[in-house]
């Protein structure tokens, strides 16, 4: 007899190397962090540096096609993304991707976004409070109404 495969709703705590892809889902941060150091010292030994840096000097980070809810930053042009990392590597692999890719600013990329009305950047970038604001809740339900 088949055991029923186990269905993930919701990711608790989701992690993708961008060098292979490789994905980790785990309930704590503990294993998630045990998990990325095991995969990045196992299978991408060549590379560990670029993935984590074991000094500060943090590499840049070149953009991929994550999934939308595993971004902190997202190009306006090419609409490829940084997965989670440091303020500081997210905004100089950031800069330096724009740089060559259309030459914005990152506030001037920000905006372009919230202009272009992309349904899953705005999803992802609303108001930390979501569905639990008040005011988003009511300008959804008045929008739906008209």
């Amino acid at each position: 007899m088949l055991r029923p495969q186990k269905v993930i709703v919701f990711a608790k705590h989701l992690w993708t190397c961008h060098l292979c892809e490789f994905r980790v889902t785990t309930d704590t941060r503990n294993q998630l962090g045990r998990r990325r150091t095991s995969h990045i010292r196992g299978c991408d030994k060549k590379e560990a540096e670029k993935v984590q840096g074991f000094i500060m000097t943090l590499p840049l980070v070149e953009p991929t096609d994550l999934p939308w809810t595993q971004r902190i930053w997202t190009c306006a042009r090419c609409k490829k993304g940084l997965g989670y990392m440091s303020d500081s590597q997210k905004v100089r692999s950031a800069q330096a991707h724009l740089d060559k890719c259309s030459g914005l600013t990152i506030s001037e990329n920000y905006e372009q976004l919230k202009n272009a009305k992309l349904i899953d950047f705005q999803q992802n970038h609303r108001n930390k409070a979501g569905w639990h604001n008040v005011a988003w809740r009511q300008k959804r339900i008045a929008a739906q109404g008209s």
